[in-house]
């Protein structure tokens, strides 16, 4: 994908509540004559009032945190690299989101299979406002506000990190403030039967969620899109291969960018 920006001025009624724009036009996508809406501060930023600004992806709109490095990565990830691409034409129906953050990928889900149904599993408040408001104008979203553990318990969250998108979760059976549920519960909860894309991006929870409980319902998943947090989860990447070493038996697998890709061959 190309994209071009030529420099320019910024119509002065976005300038002072939307100075960040120049920094991140090139995540602003438009396609045909369908437009990307970015809103901040009850102003509409419309990609094609500027001509400045030309690219080609996704029709697609988002709230982003103004200044925020982490958002914009992500949706950089998302929409420009592509990192959860499919590498076949699967048809995918029923698709888990662990670690929906502010909703960017159910817009990229959405996009790809507009008749999808998405279970998005995200703890932080902060998140689930603005996934809410990203996804308010879509069907077929369900948002579990909790995070996701290998048995039903409490949670914490850790900011240990500099941005808000990898803070990562620690169990406090005691004290929790968060909810912690497991892939059980969320199956049973929401009539699971099968899943056709599992998203996992979890900042190193990913080592709970395999280390045990994982038989039952993983081999109800078709397709795995998981970042593997080794650095902050020592073993995180040996209990995820593992598990879908046991489960799946036999599996494609693709990496593009951080994201790894695992199908399940046992699933048609």
């Amino acid at each position: 994908m190309e994209l071009t920006i030529v420099e320019g001025e910024m119509p002065s009624v976005i300038s002072g509540e939307f100075f960040l724009l120049r920094n991140f036009v090139r995540y602003l996508y438009f396609y045909s004559n369908r437009c990307a809406v970015y809103k901040k501060s009850g102003i509409d930023v419309v990609a094609d009032n500027f001509e400045q600004i030309t690219s080609i992806n996704f029709p697609c709109s988002g709230v982003l945190r103004k200044g925020s490095v982490g958002d914009r990565y992500v949706f950089k990830e998302i929409f420009e690299s592509e990192v959860y691409k499919l590498p076949f034409p699967y048809s995918v129906k029923t698709v888990v989101d662990l670690g929906a953050n502010i909703g960017l990928f159910s817009l990229y889900v959405k996009s790809k299979f507009p008749q999808s149904r998405i279970i998005a599993v995200e703890p932080d408040e902060d998140n689930i406002a603005l996934f809410s408001k990203n996804t308010q104008h879509l069907e077929g979203i369900e948002l579990e506000e909790a995070g996701i553990w290998h048995s039903d318990t409490k949670l914490d969250i850790n900011r240990k990190y500099k941005y808000p998108c990898t803070f990562f979760m620690e169990e406090n059976k005691i004290n929790g403030t968060i909810k912690g549920v497991c892939m059980d519960t969320l199956v049973h909860k929401y009539g699971l039967s099968r899943i056709d894309l599992l998203k996992v991006d979890i900042e190193g929870g990913e080592r709970a969620l395999f280390s045990r409980n994982y038989a039952g319902w993983l081999k109800r998943v078709k397709i795995v899109q998981i970042e593997v947090h080794d650095s902050r989860a020592p073993g995180a990447g040996q209990a995820f291969f593992q598990a879908v070493m046991e489960v799946f038996g036999l599996f494609y697998y693709f990496i593009r960018g951080n994201v790894t890709t695992i199908v399940n061959r046992r699933i048609p």
